[in-house]
């Protein structure tokens, strides 16, 4: 069983106690924008072989997963460059122990490991507790309950309102420009933009401001809103940080806030995701509440 892929981030990384605040930021939230895919790619590579395990995030789940991980723990040997290495700084004694242990596992064996672990973070958390932070950069926890698109809008509309267009939202986003961001067709170097260490002075972030419509919107890509056209769920305001996670750099990164940006690529499952999905709630005035 070969042809796995390891979990490395697109930039270089250093240990964690190395890192500054903003390297931290930036590896953290790297990591949560990789957790669906890969659990996803943990789940399509145990269906070569086995089709009926399904990893829904369920606690049964995980009964199945470790027994199908059981039978696919393999080790190989260290060589004698990984046992010296291991004895260096210890005492003899316990040098001598070390020297014993010869084997190591493989490759594969960790890369499913990471992601198992990955995978029943998820379902502590989908079973249990949703984190969130808030402005103050302080983390809360509450009660988590997956929940459907469907079933938010029909939330919503009991309470008499509604999801967006995709070209209501555009309008309330650019005011109708005709340009690729609302200020023009390029980034301003001189913004205080968040996620970018090297643009980000500390201070209040530029997109964080209210607009011309007094909204605070398409300010940050990792933030994704949730509009609805005729039957169909999509996204705009962001990708969930995919491109300036996946080392796109500023102008390629920042283009999911675009008002007119649209990820073709992008699946919608029937779950909304409690990390990276939002909705703004609209009030229609004239057309019997679509």
């Amino acid at each position: 069983m070969t042809g796995y892929p390891i979990m490395e981030p697109p930039f270089l990384s250093f240990p964690i106690e190395e890192m500054k605040k903003k390297q931290v930021e930036q590896h953290f939230n790297w990591y949560m924008t990789q957790i669906e895919g890969r659990i996803k790619q943990l789940n399509e590579f145990i269906n070569l072989e086995n089709k009926e395990l399904v990893l829904d995030k369920t606690p049964e789940s995980l009964i199945d997963l470790w027994e199908w991980y059981e039978n696919h723990i393999e080790y190989e040997n260290k060589t004698e460059e990984e046992i010296n290495k291991s004895c260096e700084g210890q005492p003899e004694w316990f040098q001598e122990i070390l020297r014993q242990d010869t084997k190591k596992m493989t490759l594969l064996t960790m890369a499913l490991a990471e992601d198992i672990d990955i995978y029943f973070s998820e379902t502590m958390i989908h079973n249990t507790i949703c984190l969130y932070q808030t402005d103050d950069n302080h983390w809360y926890g509450k009660l988590y309950e997956e929940t459907t698109f469907k079933k938010l809008l029909q939330n919503i509309k009991n309470h008499g309102y509604s999801l967006p267009t995709r070209r209501e939202w555009e309008y309330l986003s650019g005011k109708g420009c005709r340009t690729i961001f609302p200020w023009g067709n390029n980034i301003d170097f001189s913004m205080n933009l968040k996620h970018m260490e090297w643009m980000d002075n500390d201070g209040e972030y530029t997109l964080e401001k209210e607009n011309f419509f007094g909204l605070i919107i398409g300010n940050d890509q990792y933030c994704r809103e949730i509009v609805y056209d005729e039957g169909e769920f999509s996204y705009k305001g962001g990708d969930g940080g995919r491109n300036i996670c996946g080392g796109l750099g500023v102008i390629w990164g920042y283009l999911p806030v675009s008002p007119y940006f649209q990820d073709s690529e992008m699946v919608i499952g029937n779950n909304i995701n409690g990390g990276y999905d939002f909705f703004r709630r609209v009030i229609r005035i004239n057309d019997n509440m679509k």
